[in-house]
């Protein structure tokens, strides 16, 4: 008896053991990959981005053992400056987040020595369900270092409101500011007519467009007319059609028809001094639904969108924008971590509901076609569909131009548009400007500095 008792207990204690091995096993928190983040998706309070991460951790994440803890959020310019001065041990720089969102500029800028290549965790056949051209913008030699999250493009958003006062007096339609031309013209005379409002004030007109980042007008108006900007990593000022294209833009600015102060057109739209900005379609979600003015009246502000300009004689073409996820290599579990959720966030449906929201275009093909095929006439928001519907007309209409990668381009970028921008407000602020004369001076100036 004691021995069949004894045979028993023996036989209970490795069925116990067996059925221990063939539970799951609790998650040891120390096993649970953590990575900070830095994005550039709304503000530190009040972002999509930050949700869907918190729903991230909440159900992937919580099942892989992996939390994503944002630490910053910012704008791409902050963001670019941050990285590369963290990258590169800049005094009062801080650590390098494990994940992060960025452009291909800023990778080469850090060195993408630092960064994955995500070719590691994705294979051909999942690499095949993404825009090619998505994809290959993040390629650099032959590594996908950056990888493609949400991508968008550059719009022009028009205040309606203050628009239709213009059209009614000046017969300018919203037709005419589908080309370059028209398009200057009208900030000319919106200068003139915002001047004439205040006779016993000279010189007080308002610009009608701001431009966000000036240097994209640049490449692209060089595109449109089929010249490259660049030459052997230089800008080419010896071209006369770049010449050209570059007068039209600098003397609507010296005539006071382009707002040239820093920042983004968003925020001086909303202040009611600009009609118009040339902008990435993300931007949308930074538009509140009013216009306060100086004097603190206000008004509604009914924003549409427009397909970005073209000259009348160029090719329509428009450039392709979106900062992608980047993150640190060295470590497989926290690359592992990384890529994990790179195929969470672009998943069909995840992806279309973030961007639909944000003004940003899905990376994966099913979800961009479903998006320009059914889900437009979906959308409630107006000033939302207005967005998609301007970039509906580009998706099926015009080429998308992608900046060239190299060393020092970034700097290259910011640099320009500064000194620009310092010229061209020093000629506006001469009262006689002799526009012609003044736009050849700058060219020099800029010929001098970048030539």
């Amino acid at each position: 008896m004691k021995r069949v008792l004894s045979l028993a207990l023996c036989l209970c204690l490795i069925l116990t053991q067996l059925a221990g091995c063939s539970a799951k096993e609790p998650m040891n928190p120390k096993d649970t990959i953590t990575l900070t983040m830095w994005h550039v998706y709304g503000s530190q309070t009040d972002s999509l981005m930050n949700e869907m991460i918190t729903e991230f951790n909440r159900t992937t994440g919580k099942d892989n053992g992996v939390t994503i803890t944002v630490t910053s959020v910012s704008n791409s310019d902050d963001i670019h400056t941050a990285l590369v001065a963290s990258a590169k041990n800049q005094p009062g720089a801080g650590s390098l987040p494990d994940i992060f969102v960025c452009y291909p500029k800023t990778a080469i800028e850090m060195g993408t020595d630092l960064l994955m290549d995500w070719n590691d965790y994705f294979s051909e056949e999942e690499k095949s369900q993404y825009i090619p051209a998505f994809m290959e913008e993040g390629v650099i030699d032959d590594e996908q270092i950056i990888f493609p999250a949400a991508k968008s493009s550059e719009v022009m958003f028009i205040n309606r409101t203050v628009f239709e006062r213009f059209s009614k007096d000046t017969g300018v339609t919203l037709d005419d500011l589908v080309t370059w031309e028209g398009l200057f013209d009208a900030s000319i005379r919106y200068a003139v007519w915002t001047d004439a409002q205040t006779p016993d004030v000279a010189g007080d007109g308002k610009a009608f467009l701001f431009y966000d980042m000036p240097f994209n007008y640049m490449q692209l108006s060089a595109h449109q007319l089929g010249e490259d900007l660049f030459s052997d990593k230089r800008i080419d000022f010896d071209s006369p059609i770049i010449k050209s294209a570059w007068d039209k833009f600098a003397q609507t600015a010296i005539s006071g028809g382009i707002n040239l102060g820093d920042g983004f057109g968003t925020s001086e739209m909303m202040i009611g001094e600009t009609v118009a900005n040339v902008a990435s379609t993300a931007s949308i979600i930074y538009f509140k639904d009013t216009v306060t003015y100086p004097d603190n009246t206000s008004e509604p502000l009914e924003l549409i969108s427009l397909p970005y300009p073209v000259f009348m004689d160029g090719e329509k073409s428009v450039i392709q924008r979106g900062v992608g996820l980047g993150a640190l290599s060295g470590d497989k579990a926290h690359e592992e971590a990384a890529a994990l959720f790179a195929k969470w966030f672009t998943e069909m449906h995840i992806n279309t509901d973030f961007c639909i929201e944000t003004g940003y275009m899905p990376v994966r093909q099913d979800a961009y076609e479903s998006l320009f095929a059914e889900k437009i006439t979906q959308i409630d928001n107006p000033e939302f569909r207005s967005l998609f519907e301007a970039i509906a007309v580009m998706y099926r209409d015009y080429s998308f131009y992608t900046p060239p990668l190299w060393d020092g381009f970034a700097k290259l970028q910011y640099d320009f548009v500064a000194e620009m921008k310092a010229v061209l407000l020093s000629s506006q602020e001469s009262v006689d400007a002799n526009t012609s004369e003044a736009s050849n001076l700058a060219w020099r100036h800029l010929n001098e500095s970048f030539g």
